[in-house]
């Protein structure tokens, strides 16, 4: 009945489509968007819709602090404020999740938005800490996406991809597949499975 925190990448519609209607049912501590989304129409409805509720809208991205809610703690990776590669799918809001599972202890997830090749590009330019356990796999999986490189400096033992039933569209790509099983990640796609939860545990001493 409660969110703390709601992400959206960025502005496509398979990104924000559907936020409003959260935004109506349940109660939202704070809206993050990516670096100049404020000024962007595709956000219109959802802005609105935050005004009315009280809801806290911040832009986020690279050099900005991290949220903290108990065990979690999400930190914004990505788009830099100003500069980087062109187009809104390279300046998706990057973030990553550290969920301590143990003092001293925890586990890692790294939510990409539709992040291509160039977008990674930039990020390992940045020297910026990427290692995780857990990726959302940028742009459903598409051939430019999952770069080798990339992904040996994620070092993921699983991956989600969020792409359509039967691979309509291209998607997931059956390179990118192959680089992400070449990494060592176990796949989960939603369109052989279903929703997907990423659940923790405590780890034993």
């Amino acid at each position: 009945k409660k969110l703390d925190l709601v992400i959206v990448s960025h502005g496509d519609l398979d990104h924000r489509g559907g936020v409003e209607s959260v935004r109506e049912n349940m109660a939202v501590g704070e809206l993050w968007l990516p670096h100049g989304g404020l000024g962007l129409r595709d956000f219109d409805a959802l802005l609105e819709v935050a005004k009315r509720r009280g809801v806290r809208v911040q832009e986020r991205g690279l050099g900005d602090p991290a949220f903290l809610a108990g065990d979690l703690r999400v930190q914004p990776l990505w788009p830099p404020r100003r500069g980087g590669p062109a187009g809104r799918n390279e300046k998706s809001l990057v973030v990553r999740v550290d969920v301590e599972i143990s003092p001293g202890a925890s586990t890692r997830i790294l939510l990409t938005g539709d992040l291509g090749a160039a977008g990674e590009g930039e990020l390992l330019s940045r020297g910026l800490d990427i290692a995780a356990d857990v990726v959302k796999v940028g742009h459903h999986g598409s051939a430019g996406s999952s770069t080798r490189t990339f992904l040996a400096s994620v070092a993921p033992s699983v991956a989600v991809v969020s792409a359509p039933c039967y691979g309509r569209g291209g998607l997931p790509n059956r390179d990118a597949l192959n680089r992400l099983e070449d990494a060592g990640a176990t796949i989960f796609w939603t369109g052989e499975v279903g929703a997907i939860v990423v659940g923790f545990s405590a780890r034993s001493e």
